[in-house]
């Protein structure tokens, strides 16, 4: 028996459990949200005509008593009225009434703000209207630039008390001035690294005539943007010499594997000269003044303009328990390339979140929208348990969107997140979420990003138009100490990745040890890397003990399945279909070990020159059995090795119950996977059916309907 079985036998119990008390806690959700909603009543009202001095009672001002203007003076009457009504039933609600509340600090919640098992907390809309919590400023007082584009002076960055990279125009991303303005620079030539750097990274390439100047103004501020395989580096230039065609770089990349190859593309960023094109902004650190050339139509009296100010929007420490917020939306969080630079590995977790929380539990975000961000939307930090993202949309994110585990980062506000408890980070839902245009500002960023944590399920969310991964569950490399196991991540739509921008990447990646993991039932398709690895499934570096099971995985570059190394892990019951030219399962030539590995009962269909196996599995530890293979262009299956489908049956032993056949799909041209009733996979293999219409979102709660088309940024 499989060790994988056995495994994910051993662990059933335990992830059938934790799967049923989140199940439930959704049931409550619902139930408790509608209770709400269903009249305007509420402990406390907070409105943009409110006034901090008044009690709150009221949902609109009568002259002498009305709602509070903040919601940190609603949490502290919250905090003060839980007490005098501690033995009231049901929760107590803070209702907050439409318009933008732009933040004079992030809201932080404590454990004396924390709700009760039999009385949660609850903060959401008032009936029919959507408030927004801006980590941002609004800009008013522009005037008119001699060279027709607006101004505006800060004298708060005069004063190094505020700097901003984003900007956002009636809702709209915009871009800072960058070279060139269409496509990327290329690493003319490779340099070695300075000494003080050596074999800890590179800080030092060879650039193309003409492509950097010396001459540039204020290049402290300049940013030079460089994309690797996985990730970014953002590095500012320290020398520029134009003679010998050589940059040397503040700060360095991440890891002495973050080589500055040649060939590898770069973008200089926030470069004063280039500051040419309507919808571009050029904030000057020492003037403190901020430039910006208008879009047609633009007037500065009537446009909404927002700078971020704050990391955060949101701050949960440790030993929060019992908060629920619905119907709410954030945006425009902070973050600002720091002085050395930045070089965050795969996922851009480094980057910081609108809502941030560690050491929590039972706290849920119900129809929630967050929107217009420098990096992520919700992360789940150290500790956090039972927790909840169901029914809510992301959109326009400077890097992924929801984040459990390890990646709950703040620079301002770190010292709020520190605890010495338990840092166990498990069983928290993420549901019926719609996640989309991420990447904006690191082009790395994860979607739904899970690392060192257990017992989380992901189900029914729709993920669509990034620059890399779907979904990722991981944390350690190889095969050391990991905290993944029993992670389940069921009936997501994944699509529209990769877009040609980087490369390395899966729908869904996994790595290292997860035993009782199990991706099930998901839909991937439409992943293109830039140079190699735009895969469907992805068991990268040591991973081991996943069931990968009942996924539909099409059209994309490369592999359908490609697995680095790893051990115990089970593929059955798939559909793969166009897994792209060099194959359609794939293994990595330069990695030998991979134990136990099974590939069972699968429907397998690829087309154009590509190999069926690339790589070579005729040394792998390989089970395969009883899977329906099918190529379009009507040859028989080869081995890049060079092994023929009669040697890899006969002398090797694999795949002796196969078949070669046409798999009868409903209507492969319009992408309609399901199979018709005389499928030689249902009469001969009694291959399991499952709907991938399933897959995606339950309900579309149409939160960010009417949010702008948002830029593309990375091409």
């Amino acid at each position: 028996m499989m060790a994988v079985r056995k495994c994910e036998s051993k662990q059933a119990r335990i992830i059938a459990a934790q799967f049923r008390r989140l199940l439930l806690a959704g049931v409550i959700a619902v139930v408790s949200g509608s209770s709400v909603s269903a009249a305007p009543a509420a402990d406390v009202f907070v409105s943009t005509e409110g006034n901090d001095t008044w009690s709150g009672s009221l949902e609109a001002p009568n002259g002498v008593d009305g709602p509070v203007a903040t919601l940190g003076r609603a949490v502290e009457i919250v905090r003060s009225k839980k007490y005098a009504i501690d033995r009231r039933a049901g929760p107590l609600t803070v209702m907050v009434r439409g318009g933008t509340y732009h933040l004079d600090a992030p809201v932080v919640f404590g454990p004396a703000d924390s709700g009760r098992p039999d009385q949660s907390i609850i903060y959401t809309a008032y009936p029919g209207e959507r408030p927004v919590f801006s980590a941002g400023r609004r800009l008013t007082g522009w005037t008119q630039s001699p060279r027709g584009g607006w101004e505006l002076k800060l004298s708060e960055v005069v004063e190094k008390n505020w700097n901003f990279t984003q900007l956002y125009v009636d809702g709209v991303r915009r871009s800072r001035p960058h070279l060139p303005k269409k496509g990327y620079h290329r690493i003319d030539r490779e340099v070695a690294p300075s000494e003080e750097v050596r074999g800890r990274g590179f800080d030092r390439f060879g650039f193309a005539r003409g492509d950097l100047r010396s001459a540039w103004q204020n290049s402290p501020d300049i940013e030079i943007l460089i994309l690797h395989n996985w990730s970014v580096s953002r590095l500012r230039p320290g020398r520029i010499d134009e003679a010998t065609g050589e940059i040397w770089l503040k700060g360095k990349t991440r890891e002495n594997w973050y080589k500055l190859t040649k060939g590898f593309r770069y973008r200089v960023d926030n470069v004063r000269e280039a500051l040419t094109e309507p919808g571009e902004f050029y904030l000057d650190r020492q003037s403190g003044i901020l430039t910006y050339l208008p879009e047609s139509g633009e007037d500065p009296q009537r446009t909404e303009v927002v700078a971020p100010r704050f990391e955060h929007a949101i701050i949960l420490r440790p030993g929060t328990a019992h908060l629920r917020f619905e119907n709410l939306t954030f945006a425009h969080n902070n973050w600002v390339t720091p002085p050395e630079g930045s070089t965050y590995s795969a996922g851009a977790t480094g980057m910081p979140s609108v809502i941030v929380m560690a050491g929590v539990r039972n706290i849920t975000f119900d129809r929630i929208a967050v929107r217009n961000t420098a990096g992520y939307g919700v992360s789940f930090g150290p500790g956090t348990m039972f927790s909840r993202v169901v029914n809510s949309e992301f959109g326009d994110m400077g890097a992924g969107a929801i984040e459990i585990g390890t990646g709950a980062s703040s620079v301002a506000y770190a010292h709020l997140l520190t605890f010495q408890g338990d840092k166990t980070t498990a069983s928290n839902l993420v549901e019926n979420n719609l996640i989309f245009g991420l990447g904006r500002l690191d082009p790395a960023g994860t979607a739904i990003w899970i690392a060192n944590a257990h017992y989380n399920v992901v189900r029914n969310n729709e993920i669509r138009d990034t620059y890399y991964t779907g979904i990722q569950i991981g944390g350690t490399l190889g095969f050391g100490v990991s905290h993944n196991r029993g992670n389940m991540l069921f009936r997501n739509l994944i699509h529209q990745l990769g877009q040609n921008v980087l490369s390395d990447m899966g729908g869904i990646y996994t790595m290292g040890i997860s035993p009782g993991s199990i991706v099930s039932e998901n839909v991937i398709h439409d992943v293109k890397a830039y140079d190699y690895g735009g895969w469907g499934l992805y068991p990268d570096e040591g991973s081991s003990n996943i069931v990968f099971e009942r996924n539909l995985v099409y059209d994309t570059s490369h592999e359908s399945y490609f697995l680095h190394y790893g051990q115990e892990l089970l593929l059955r019951h798939n559909i793969f279909v166009n897994g792209g030219p060099t194959g359609a399962i794939g293994v990595d030539p330069l990695e030998l070990y991979r134990k136990d590995q099974q590939i069972n009962e699968n429907i397998i269909v690829w087309r154009r020159q590509g190999a069926l196996f690339r790589g070579p599995w005729t040394n792998s530890e390989l089970r395969a059995d009883r899977n329906l293979y099918w190529t379009l262009d009507d040859r028989s299956p080869q081995f890049s090795d060079g092994t023929t489908w009669q040697d890899w049956r006969g002398r090797l032993g694999r795949d002796v119950n196969s078949i070669i056949a046409d798999p009868l799909f409903v209507d492969a041209a319009a992408h309609d996977y399901r199979l018709k009733p005389d499928s030689p996979a249902l009469k001969l293999l009694g291959f399991p059916v499952f709907d991938p219409a399933r897959a995606g979102r339950t309900s579309d709660q149409k939160l960010l309907a009417d949010m702008p088309a948002y830029p593309r940024v990375f091409e």
